[in-house]
């Protein structure tokens, strides 16, 4: 009779056991993918920071108008030599 309830309550315990792991899991792998989440936006933001810094020194350092001309006349070169 012993044998019997001991049997039963370890299959109670395996049971409970997977269904704790289970739950672990499942709320352990949410808060990894909302970490994960919260560090690609704020890779990405600053990211966007330096793309936007790294712009303004180019249009600081750049005459955006001439290399526009420049690449009208090298578009024009290409066409006529075609």
């Amino acid at each position: 009779m012993a044998e019997m309830i001991q049997a039963i309550l370890q299959e109670q315990m395996k049971a409970n056991l997977a269904k704790n792991e289970a739950a672990l899991s499942t709320h352990f792998t949410a808060i990894l993918e909302q970490q994960f989440a919260e560090m690609i936006e704020q890779i990405r933001s600053e990211i966007a920071e330096q793309y936007e810094g790294w712009l303004s020194i180019l249009d600081d350092k750049i005459d955006i108008g001439h290399l526009k001309n420049r690449l009208n006349e090298v578009e024009l070169l290409s066409v006529n030599q075609s």
